[in-house]
């Protein structure tokens, strides 16, 4: 009976442990989110892009893919669920940016709207709210 018993023990955890964990769609976001901005910091133009909707694809390209700006850091700076549509979000984002061969940082808070489809999420839209421009040794 007890061999039984521990053999039965070892079957669920190594059940358990081999069922990938569930990621609900605030964590997917989330990581989401992450893996975007660091592509985008990274001048990772064309993986970034693979998070974007079709339809926004070549608007998003020739924003960012011009190389004219760099991106030197990025803060998600909240989250906000459409109360009539769970599977979309809009998130606030805080980006230091400077142009190439410049001392001069910009910080340019932005709205980005996310929609959850075929179990991922992708970027649909993004819009400016402000710009702050730094001189060096003015941050």
């Amino acid at each position: 009976m007890k061999t039984s018993l521990k053999i039965l023990l070892i079957s669920l955890i190594l059940m358990l442990a081999g069922c990938p964990g569930y990621e609900n769609k605030s964590d997917k976001l989330t990581k989401t989110l992450r893996e975007f901005h660091t592509l985008l910091k990274f001048k990772e133009f064309l993986r970034a892009s693979e998070y974007i909707v079709p339809f926004y694809h070549k608007e998003f390209m020739d924003r960012f893919a011009s190389g004219k700006v760099m991106i030197e850091d990025f803060e998600v700076r909240g989250l906000e669920t459409d109360s009539k549509n769970l599977d979309k979000m809009e998130v606030t984002v805080r980006l230091l940016l400077r142009p190439n061969r410049s001392m001069t940082v910009k910080t340019i808070t932005m709205v980005e709207r996310w929609t959850y489809t075929k179990m991922s999420w992708k970027l649909t839209n993004i819009h400016k709210l402000s710009e702050v421009k730094h001189k060096p040794g003015n941050l």
